[in-house]
């Protein structure tokens, strides 16, 4: 091979391998750099298969549009402008890359197919958590891009130069001639291809199909119907003749992985089993199961917004839709039915303020029917922080809010850095020991370790909490927001703890009608959804301290439907 040919072939496979790198990278943990396993076990089929589609996110792929902008010059070099087309070669290849960056980021964390134009919001969000503001991000971002493309376009000059003068040898032929029959074969088998476990990949298809999805989405979003949902539900007809107190909390990252890890269970479950030793001393009742949240891996907006309105709320678009939908108001879902029954609404945010990103309070006011909220500012905290932010220890956030009767709880976010351990009494984190805060991070992988730790720590402090309450009539709901992200993948599934637990046994009784079982353990069969926790917890309400008891809420086991087509 002759230094034209190696010049080539080496410039080829830097920028095909180049576009696969970021999600081998996002799965190093799961996923060898050299996919030799896939080809020397399991039986012949699988081998052959494994050309095509293996789950082994190595860098050892095709990129068709790649492919196909370098057969394009090679046959139309003699009738093409080079300069032109090196100009547009490099734009198109560093959207490529650009959107394979953002595609492969969020579909890791996420677990879901990403749809840009839903994922817009999300960026400002992330901009602000640098921590150099949204439009010094902004900018840095269009540097950085614009110098990725002159690059590009240095290097497909380049590319294009070598491409005029390569004449290709009987061992290049036979590589293209093989790359050619295995697409040939990949898209009589499978059509386009263009997910990331996939061999031969047109990002270009995945381009339309992120556009083709998002007008289908937006067009369904057009026939929300929220207002209708009343009388669906039949919430305003009930009302209750007594009022425990309420505390809904939902804890961060808590999914059941921690079940089905087995180098995570043990020690969880020993946690549980301690913890549930606790309550029953103090004559606390508990049951638990597993629910479905409508996500993984973050968003967790989503999960609990699906919990307090009955409804599947999986999809960024959908609950913008939803937020900004002024009828909204006029839905009774479960904070608004509390409301209605003479509750007032707290609502715990642990997390400090950035001065760089602007919170819409009046909004989240009006969509959930917040009374007040206990926010960072409230703590007038001096003491050791900890995790994304960074935040006060969960235990000091807790029991300052307790003064308050009622809250909505969150937890640390990833990295999963917990205190060492619960303090006697809480005021002493808010004193300043010498110590400096935890590092805040906003995206980083976590440790199986730290993520058992912090989530045992979790439990433990919901332990403290509720036995802390001399009222025995009060009610605590503890649910898992999400899977935790980057530990999971899309075989994990979506399922979360759920533990309600009460002082009244009757009430806790009731609940396994649904398929919940005695104590903290939640590794049940059957399975509730976060989207029928509200008619679920309506019903048991009504059921146990209601006006009238005999004409019980209906259940809707996978929540409502907002959408009519």
């Amino acid at each position: 091979m002759n230094r034209v040919k190696a010049k080539f072939w080496i410039t080829v496979l830097f920028l095909n391998f180049l576009l696969f790198l970021p999600r081998y990278i996002l799965e190093m943990d799961t996923s060898s750099f050299f996919p030799l396993h896939a080809f020397t076990t399991g039986s012949l089929h699988e081998k052959w298969s494994n050309f095509f589609n293996r789950y082994n996110y190595d860098i050892f792929r095709i990129s068709v549009d790649l492919l196909l902008l370098i057969t394009l010059y090679y046959f139309l070099r003699e009738k093409i402008y080079r300069k032109a087309y090196v100009y547009f070669s490099a734009l198109w290849y560093v959207l490529l890359l650009i959107f394979l960056l953002y595609y492969n980021i969020l579909n890791r964390i996420y677990q879901t197919k990403p749809l840009l134009f839903y994922d817009i919001s999300l960026f400002g969000l992330a901009f602000g958590n640098t921590g150099i503001g949204k439009i010094l991000s902004f900018f840095l971002i269009m540097i950085g891009t614009t110098l990725l493309f002159f690059l590009a376009v240095r290097v497909f000059e380049f590319l294009c130069r070598l491409v005029e003068k390569i004449h290709f040898g009987l061992i290049s032929k036979t590589v293209i001639f093989l790359l050619g029959i295995l697409l040939t074969i990949n898209t009589i088998r499978s059509g386009l291809t263009f997910s990331p476990h996939h061999e031969f990949q047109l990002t270009t298809a995945l381009i339309a199909d992120n556009v083709i999805l998002t007008f289908q989405a937006r067009h369904a979003l057009k026939y929300i119907r929220l207002e209708d949902l009343n009388s669906r539900m039949r919430a305003g007809r009930y009302s209750l003749s007594k009022m425990p107190d309420i505390y809904l909390m939902f804890i961060e990252s808590y999914g059941n992985i921690l079940n089905e890890d087995q180098n995570l269970s043990p020690v969880y479950h020993r946690c549980l089993q301690q913890c549930d030793s606790i309550l029953r001393s103090r004559n606390w009742y508990a049951t638990s199961d597993l629910s479905t949240s409508p996500i993984t891996g973050g968003r967790s907006w989503l999960s609990y917004s699906s919990v307090i309105y009955g409804i599947k709320i999986s999809g960024q678009g959908t609950y913008l839709a939803m937020e900004n939908n002024k009828k909204a108001e006029q839905y009774l879902h479960l904070i608004r039915f509390l409301r209605q029954q003479g509750y007032k609404s707290y609502w715990l945010n642990s997390l400090p303020e950035n001065e760089k990103i602007t919170v819409p309070w009046p909004l989240y006011r009006r969509f959930y029917s917040v009374d007040e909220w206990i926010r960072y500012r409230d703590f007038n905290f001096t003491g050791k922080r900890y995790g994304l932010g960074p935040s006060p220890p969960d235990q000091f956030s807790l029991f300052y809010a307790k003064h308050k009767m009622e809250m909505d709880g969150q937890n640390s976010h990833i990295p999963f850095t917990p205190p060492d351990s619960l303090v006697q009494d809480w005021h002493t984190l808010n004193v300043p020991v010498g110590t400096t805060d935890q590092e805040s991070e906003f995206i980083t992988r976590p440790s199986p370790e730290k993520y058992l730790e912090s989530e045992c720590y979790e439990i433990r402090l919901m332990t403290r909490f509720i036995t802390s309450f001399k009222n025995k009539n009060a009610v605590f709901i503890l649910i898992g927001d999400h899977q935790p992200p980057m530990l999971t993948t899309e075989n994990d599934g979506f399922e979360t703890p759920v533990h309600i637990i009460s002082g009244d046994p009757a009430f806790i009784a009731g609940f396994k009608e649904y398929g919940f079982v005695e104590g903290l353990q939640s590794d049940s069969v059957q399975k509730i959804r976060h989207e029928a926790l509200y008619s679920l917890l309506l019903r048991e309400l009504v059921r146990n301290y209601g006006q009238d008891t005999l004409h019980l809420p209906r259940y809707f086991p996978e929540g409502l439907n907002v959408i009519k087509p």
